[in-house]
């Protein structure tokens, strides 16, 4: 994180149900960015496509979602991705190489996408399908990986815990302590599924879609 000083707030906006605690008990202006991944056909060749869409969390308002912000959290998407189109809360990418063969593709896309949707820790968007992914953030912070707000969390509490408990006890008696308890809750039910899909290396689905 380049030595940055991170807030808990910044930290934990990237966890599902806390980012929803954020919104409602600390007015906070979270965003969720829809992730679709899948095949392109171009012609006779296919390429991996990535597309990102940016909304607020309640009210589906669009919001700002600007490249720079987005390729340094997911540095694949500067070095094996150009940008195909841009606008004030949307993003598509096209992958640099493309290959005349499907197989030798999805092997590519596969890998590519372990890179890109582990970032949000899976959390899939069931409405669309098993290639559609939601990243959560708070507006105009730099956007955080859900496994890594997890561990980092878990690590500070632990920390908290064991050598500063004085700290703790303001901690319970404060507002913060209704997203400490929110993760302690639900913090089993997203760090466990997160750590099976990158250890297990799990693939993700696969969607074809013809270029226009």
């Amino acid at each position: 994180m380049d030595n940055q000083v991170i807030r808990f707030g910044h930290l934990v906006s990237a966890i599902p149900l806390i980012s929803h605690e954020l919104t409602d008990a600390f007015q906070q202006k979270t965003q969720v960015i829809d992730v679709g991944v899948g095949l392109t056909q171009s012609g006779k060749e296919w390429g991996s496509s990535v597309n990102l869409r940016c909304r607020g969390n309640r009210d589906h308002d669009q919001q700002t979602l600007t490249r720079p912000r987005v390729e340094r959290a997911i540095p694949i998407l500067r070095r094996s991705y150009r940008l195909t189109s841009s606008s004030k809360s949307d993003l598509s990418y096209q992958s640099l190489d493309m290959w005349t063969n499907r197989q030798i593709a999805e092997k590519h896309h596969r890998e590519y996408c372990r890179q890109i949707v582990n970032f949000g820790g899976h959390l899939t968007d069931l409405n669309q399908g098993g290639n559609h992914y939601r990243w959560l953030s708070v507006a105009r912070l730099r956007l955080m990986p859900t496994l890594s707000s997890c561990l980092l969390t878990s690590f500070s509490l632990a920390s908290i815990a064991r050598y500063r408990p004085v700290l703790g006890l303001k901690i319970a008696s404060s507002p913060v302590n209704l997203l400490v308890g929110t993760f302690l809750r639900e913090c089993d039910s997203i760090v466990m599924l997160a750590m099976r899909n990158l250890l297990y290396r799990e693939e993700v689905s696969i969607r074809e879609k013809e270029a226009v």
